[in-house]
C-alpha cells in the first residue's frame, strides 16, 4: 500500500491575508494553500473490476464562531444499555459536559421509545440544572427499545436557527422500536446537512449498529467514537474531550462535487462534508488513468484535491463488499466516518473471511464436502482471488469426481470377462494423507495470513505517531513469515509483498512527515521572525510616541513658569532623535524645545536685569537717607561674651534623635566595667551572659551572619577583666567580622557590612567652616574696619553712613570704627560701661601679659554690672537679677543692626523737607 501526495487549495471571497494575522481575522479573510498527505486505496478482483477508497482531509478550515452554541444530547436509555455499558455512557456524558466551554448551552434528552427532555430549556453545561439532569438519567430504568428517528427529529425541533447547533448521540445506534428506511435516512441527513447541524456519536453497548452511526456522521459532518478502543483511548475523560473538540471543530459543507475522471463512479451522489479532525472517504469503482482531481464548492468556499492512483493491493478486498447491493444512482451508500471506522470495517471483513476459511477447513476434515463447497463459493464471492476458496472448491470437486469414478467402477460391463480371483495387496490411503497435509498447510497459511493482516493493521494505526515502532512490527512479522516453511509458496510471496509494501509506505510516510515537519518549522521560524520585527517596530513607535508626548508635556510646564522644563524637554527630544534620526516629529520636537528654552532664558534675563537695575537705584537713594542716633549701639563686655559662650556649650552639637530610656540605659551600661572569661564559649552563650549580667537585651541577627557564612555558635576565646563593656564587645566581635548596633531599644549583633548600612542623623555647628576665624576677628568694633570700619561705613566712601568723616564726626572713622574715630559721641569703650561697678584698680589688675593670659585659662567671674547682667538675662531668657539703668543708658530697646532692621528702615517713609 503506497501513499501519494496531494494538495488542497481553498479560496474565500477576499484576497489572501498576511502571515501575521490573528486566527479570527484569518478565518474571516482567507485560507492559504495547504499541502496535505492523502491516500487512495485500490483493489482489483480476478474479474478485472477496480475498486477505490478516496481518503482526504483538510488540515485547516475557516474557523467558525461557536459562541453560544446549542448542543442537543441524546442519551440512549433502552434496555440494551445496562451494566458496564450504562456506567461507561454516563461517565462519557459527564466528561463531555465538563469539557464544553462555558458559553455553550445543552439540552439533554432520554432516547428510548419516546424522546424525553430532562431540562426545560438550554442550560450551561456546568450548571446545576445540567448536573440534576445527569443524575436523573442515572436513576432512569433502562427499558424498551430505541426509536432513533423520532429522537433525532425531536432534537432538531428543539434547536434554534439563530445559533450554531450540533447533536451528540450516546448509545448503540440500533433503532429497534422503529427501523429507519433508506428514504427517511436520506431526508434526515439532508435536513441536518442543509442546516449545518453535524451529528456526533459515541457507540456503546453489547451490539452496535456502526453502519447507522457512520451514515449519520458522514452525511451530516460529524464523527463516530466507539467503546472498541483499547487502552487509554477508551477512558471516559479522553472520549468526552474528543467529543467536545469535535463539536467545536469547523466543518466545510460543499454543495457540489465534480470528479475529473468520467469513468469513475462514486457510491453516493452527495457532496460529503469535510472536516479537519477526521478523513472524508468516498468509495468508488471504475477505471482511472493515473491521476484524479476532485473539486468541492459552495457559494463561499472551493476546495480542489489532486490524487495519484496507486497499484492495486489484495489486502483492500473489503472495498468490493459495499458494492454487492449497490444500485446505480442511489443517494446514500455505505459510508466510513474516517480512517478509524474504515479500519474497523477492514478488520471485520478479514475476521469474517478467516471464520469462513476455518469453517470450510472443518467441513473438509469432517467430510462435509457440500458445506465446504458452499463456504468456498461464499469466500470466492467476497474475495474472488482468495486462494483458500479455490482450495475448498477444488477439494470438494475432486471428492465429487472420485465419488463418480467409484460409482462407475462398481458397475461392470455386460460382456466383460469375469475378474480374476487373485487376491490383491491392500493399498495405503494415499489420497487421505495428501489431503491432510494439504489441509494443514492451508490452515497454517490462513493463520499466517491473519497474523500478517493484524501486523499490517497495527502498523497502520501506530505509523502516524510512532513510525519506528510500526517498522519494527512489520519486520518481526516478516522474519516470522520467512521462518515458516509449511505454507504455500504463493501465499508466502503474497504476504511478503504485503509486508514489504507496507514497510515502503511507512518509510515514505516517515520521509513525508519529516519533510512536512521541516517545512512547518521553517514557516514557524519565518512567522516568528516577522512577528519579532513587527513587534520591534511597534515598540519603537510606541516609545517614540511616548517621548514626543513627554516633550509636549514639558513644554506646557515651561509655559506655566517651570524654566527647567525646557531643558528637560530638549534632552528628551534628543533621545527621540537619536532613536530614529531624521524622524519628522522628533526633529520638530527638538527644534521647538530648544527654541522655546532659549527664548525663555532671554525673557527672564531681561526681566532680571531690569529688576536689578531698579533695585540698585533704590539702594543708591536709600544710602543717602540718614538714620537717627537713638537708640545707641551697646556692646556687652568680654565677661558677657564669655558667659554666653559657656552657657551655649551644651547646644554645640544638636542631635535630632532622642534616645528612649531603654536605649539610654544600654549606652550607660556600655561605659560600665565587666568581666569576660570565655574559654571557647559559643557566641550565643557569651551574648546571653552579657545580657543577664548587665540586664540589657542583646539579639543576634542570624540571617545577616548566615550571608557571611557565620553562625551563632562561633567560638569565643578571651579572658578580660576591668574593662568597659564597650571595649569587651569590640575585642570579641571584631576578629570574626561582627559589630553591634543599638536600634529599636535593643542591642543587635550583626556583620560590619550590615552595620554600615544603618544611618542616624546628627547636627554639628559648622560656623567655622562658613566664616573663617580671621573674618570673625574683623567683626563689630574691630580696628581693621568692621561694621563700618576704617575706610568707610555702611554707605561706602571715606566716612560712615552719611559719607565724609563718619556719622559721629570723628575723623576717618566709620560707624563707631577705629582709625581716629574717637570724636564720635557714641564711640564708648566697653570698659566704660563698667565704671560704676568695677574699681579702676581691678581693671588694671585684669590687664596681664599676653603670654601669661594665653597660657592660663581665663577665669570666669560673676558679672557685677547690673546693666550687663540684665542684658545677658534678657538674651538668655532669664531674670535672675534686677538692676537700675546705668549711666548714659537710654530707656529703649537695644538697637540691633541686622537684616530685619534694614528691612524696617526700608519700609519707613522718607520725608524730604
Amino acid at each position: 500500500m503506497s501513499r501519494s501526495r496531494f494538495g488542497i487549495t481553498m479560496f474565500v471571497w477576499a484576497a489572501a491575508a498576511m502571515l501575521l494575522c490573528t486566527p479570527q481575522g484569518y478565518a474571516e479573510n482567507s485560507v492559504p494553500e495547504i499541502s496535505n498527505i492523502g491516500q487512495i486505496l485500490s483493489y482489483r478482483n480476478t474479474a478485472g473490476e477496480q475498486y477505490y477508497a478516496l481518503r482526504f482531509k483538510a488540515d485547516r478550515l475557516p474557523a467558525a464562531s461557536h459562541a453560544g452554541e446549542q448542543i442537543a444530547v441524546l442519551f440512549d436509555t433502552s434496555a440494551s444499555q445496562v451494566g458496564e455499558h450504562r456506567v461507561q455512557a454516563l461517565d462519557v456524558l459527564k466528561a463531555f459536559l465538563t469539557e464544553l466551554p462555558n458559553d455553550a448551552t445543552v439540552a439533554i434528552y432520554a432516547a428510548d421509545v419516546q424522546c424525553t427532555p430532562f431540562v426545560s430549556e438550554f442550560v450551561r453545561p456546568q450548571s446545576r440544572e445540567a448536573k440534576l439532569a445527569v443524575e436523573s438519567l442515572a436513576t432512569r430504568a433502562p427499558l424498551g427499545a430505541t426509536n432513533l428517528g423520532q429522537a433525532l427529529k425531536t432534537a432538531f425541533q428543539g434547536l434554534q436557527k439563530a445559533q450554531p447547533r450540533s447533536i451528540v448521540y450516546i448509545g448503540d445506534g440500533m433503532s429497534s422500536a422503529r427501523l429507519i428506511s433508506l428514504p427517511e435516512m436520506a431526508q434526515l441527513t439532508q435536513q441536518f446537512a442543509s442546516n449545518h447541524i453535524p451529528v456526533h456519536s459515541y457507540g456503546v453497548g453489547p451490539r452496535k449498529d456502526l453502519q447507522m452511526l457512520d451514515t449519520l456522521a458522514v452525511y451530516t459532518g460529524g464523527i463516530v467514537l466507539t467503546d472498541l478502543a483499547e487502552g487509554k483511548q477508551d477512558l471516559p475523560t479522553i472520549v468526552g474531550k474528543e467529543l467536545a473538540q469535535a463539536v467545536q471543530a469547523p466543518v466545510f459543507y460543499p454543495e457540489s462535487i465534480r470528479v475529473s475522471d468520467k469513468q469513475l463512479h462514486l457510491n453516493t451522489t452527495r457532496a460529503l462534508p469535510v472536516r479537519s479532525d477526521r478523513e472524508t472517504i468516498y468509495l468508488a469503482r471504475g477505471e482511472m488513468n493515473g491521476k484524479l482531481t476532485v473539486e468541492f464548492s459552495n457559494r463561499q468556499l472551493e476546495g480542489i484535491w489532486k490524487f495519484n492512483v496507486p497499484a492495486s493491493q489484495a489486502v483492500n478486498s473489503f472495498l468490493a463488499v459495499p458494492w454487492v447491493n449497490y444500485q446505480s444512482g442511489q443517494e446514500l451508500g455505505v459510508a466510513y466516518a474516517g480512517q478509524r471506522m474504515m479500519n474497523l470495517a477492514r478488520t471485520s471483513h478479514e475476521e469474517h473471511m478467516a471464520q469462513l476459511e476455518f469453517a470450510g477447513t472443518q467441513a473438509i476434515r469432517s467430510g462435509n464436502m457440500e458445506q465446504a463447497a458452499r463456504l468456498g463459493n461464499m469466500l470466492q464471492q467476497l474475495d474472488p482471488g482468495n486462494s483458500r476458496a479455490d482450495s475448498l472448491l477444488k477439494l470438494s470437486q475432486k471428492f465429487q469426481n472420485d465419488q463418480l469414478a467409484q460409482a462407475d467402477t462398481k458397475q461392470p460391463a455386460a460382456n466383460a470377462p469375469a475378474p480374476a480371483t487373485q487376491k490383491a495387496d491392500p493399498q495405503p490411503p494415499i489420497d487421505d494423507a495428501i489431503s491432510k497435509v494439504e489441509q494443514l498447510r492451508q490452515i497454517k497459511g490462513a493463520q499466517m495470513k491473519i497474523e500478517v493482516s493484524n501486523a499490517i493493521e497495527e502498523a497502520r494505526q501506530i505509523s502516524t505517531d510512532n513510525p519506528d515502532g510500526a517498522l519494527g512490527v512489520l519486520k518481526r512479522s516478516l522474519n516470522f513469515l520467512k521462518s515458516t516453511s509449511d505454507i504455500d509458496i504463493d501465499l508466502r510471496q503474497q504476504l511478503e509483498r504485503r509486508l514489504n509494501n507496507m514497510m515502503v509506505d511507512v518509510r515514505s510516510q516517515m520521509e513525508v512527515a519529516e519533510t512536512r515537519r521541516i517545512r512547518q518549522q521553517q514557516q514557524i521560524a519565518q512567522l516568528e521572525q516577522q512577528k519579532r520585527l513587527v513587534d520591534q517596530v511597534l515598540l519603537e513607535d510606541e516609545k517614540l510616541e511616548q517621548l514626543i508626548d513627554r516633550v509636549r508635556s514639558l513644554i506646557q510646564d515651561g509655559k506655566h513658569g517651570n524654566s527647567d522644563a525646557y531643558e528637560e524637554a530638549e534632552a528628551v527630544s534628543r533621545v527621540a532623535v537619536n532613536m530614529e534620526p531624521g524622524n519628522g516629529p522628533a526633529t520638530a520636537a527638538l527644534f521647538t524645545s530648544e527654541a522655546a528654552g532659549q527664548l525663555d532664558k532671554v525673557f527672564r534675563m531681561r526681566s532680571l536685569r531690569a529688576d536689578r537695575f531698579l533695585e540698585t537705584l533704590y539702594q543708591v537713594e536709600l544710602s543717602h537717607v540718614p538714620f537717627p542716633d537713638e537708640p545707641p549701639i551697646r556692646w556687652p563686655s568680654a565677661p558677657v561674651w564669655t558667659s554666653l559662650t559657656e552657657r551655649r556649650k551644651k547646644w554645640a552639637a544638636v542631635d535630632l534623635h532622642r534616645n528612649s530610656p531603654a536605649e539610654q540605659r544600654i549606652f550607660e551600661e556600655l561605659q560600665k566595667e565587666t568581666e569576660a572569661n570565655f574559654p571557647d564559649i559559643p557566641l550565643s552563650e557569651v551574648m546571653t551572659y552579657f545580657s543577664e549580667l548587665h540586664n540589657i537585651t542583646i539579639l543576634i541577627n542570624s540571617n545577616d551572619l548566615g550571608e557571611d557564612g557565620l553562625t551563632v555558635d562561633e567560638p569565643v576565646n578571651v579572658s578580660l577583666s576591668g574593662i568597659k563593656l564597650k571595649s569587651a564587645l569590640n575585642i570579641i566581635l571584631k576578629p570574626i567580622g561582627l559589630t553591634y548596633v543599638i536600634e529599636d531599644e535593643v542591642m543587635k549583633i550583626t556583620t560590619t557590612a550590615k552595620a554600615e548600612e544603618i544611618y542616624s542623623t546628627r547636627v554639628y555647628p559648622v560656623a567655622d567652616l562658613v566664616i573663617s576665624v580671621s573674618t570673625q576677628q574683623s567683626s563689630v568694633g574691630s580696628s581693621q574696619g568692621g561694621f563700618g570700619g576704617q575706610q568707610g561705613g555702611l554707605g561706602g566712601g571715606q566716612g560712615g553712613l552719611g559719607g565724609g568723616g563718619g556719622f559721629g564726626g570723628g575723623g576717618q572713622g566709620g560707624f563707631g570704627g577705629g582709625g581716629g574715630g574717637g570724636q564720635g559721641f557714641f564711640n564708648v569703650a566697653p570698659e566704660m560701661l563698667m565704671m560704676n561697678s568695677a574699681p579702676p584698680q581691678k581693671a588694671k589688675a585684669k590687664a596681664a601679659p599676653q603670654g601669661k593670659a594665653a597660657a592660663q585659662k581665663p577665669e570666669i567671674k560673676p558679672i557685677q554690672d547690673g546693666e550687663m547682667k540684665a542684658i545677658l538675662d534678657g538674651i538668655l531668657g532669664e531674670t535672675e537679677t534686677k538692676s537700675k539703668p546705668a549711666q548714659f543708658q537710654v530707656q529703649d530697646k537695644p538697637f540691633q543692626f541686622n537684616n530685619s532692621t534694614i528691612e524696617q528702615l526700608k519700609k519707613k517713609p522718607v520725608t524730604v523737607q
